[in-house]
C-alpha cells in the first residue's frame, strides 16, 4: 500500500520543485530576441555588475563594448540603454505617443512627493514639466551649453 502511494507522492512534489527550480535559475537570464549585453548570473541578471558610483562611466564602457544600444538584466526586469542622442531623438520624435505615459508607481510618487515627472502619469502639470525640461534640454542646448560644463569638469 505505501509503494502505491510512494510514485505519485514523490512525483507530486519533485515535478512542482524541479519546475520552479528551473524557473528561478531562468531568472537573470536575457531574451535572445533583445540587444546584446553583458554577461549575466542566475537570478541577479546584470545587478552585480551595477555600481553604486560612477555609473555613467561604466555605461559608456559597455557602450563602447556592445554598442550605442544595449540591454541589461536586473533581476527579472529588461533595462534598454541607450547611449547615441540621436538613436534617442528618433524615438522620441517619432514614437513619442508609445513612451509618453507611465503607469502609476505609487512609491515614487511617495518619494518624491509626486514632483517628480518622469514617474508621472500624463497630466496637465505633467505637460507643463514636459515643456520646461524640453525647452532647457533640447539638443541644441545640450550640444551648446551642457557638453561644455561636462568637458569643462
Amino acid at each position: 500500500m505505501i509503494d502505491n502511494l510512494a510514485i505519485p507522492l514523490v512525483t507530486f512534489l519533485v515535478v512542482p520543485l524541479l519546475y520552479y527550480g528551473f524557473k528561478l535559475l531562468r531568472v537573470g537570464r536575457r531574451d535572445p530576441r533583445l540587444p546584446p549585453g553583458p554577461p549575466t548570473i542566475p537570478i541577479l541578471g546584470n545587478a552585480h555588475l551595477i555600481p553604486k558610483t560612477g555609473i555613467a562611466l561604466k555605461f559608456h564602457e559597455w557602450a563602447q563594448k556592445y554598442g550605442s544600444m544595449y540591454c541589461l538584466k536586473v533581476f527579472n526586469s529588461n533595462i534598454i540603454v541607450i547611449s547615441d542622442p540621436q538613436i534617442v531623438g528618433q524615438l522620441l520624435d517619432k514614437r513619442g505617443v508609445i513612451y509618453s505615459d507611465r503607469p502609476e508607481n505609487k512609491a515614487a510618487m511617495f518619494i518624491t512627493n509626486g514632483h517628480h515627472f518622469s514617474f508621472e502619469q500624463q497630466s496637465p502639470s505633467w505637460k507643463h514639466k514636459r515643456a520646461i525640461a524640453v525647452r532647457h534640454f533640447s539638443p541644441q542646448k545640450l550640444d551648446t551649453h551642457h557638453f561644455k560644463v561636462q568637458e569643462a569638469e
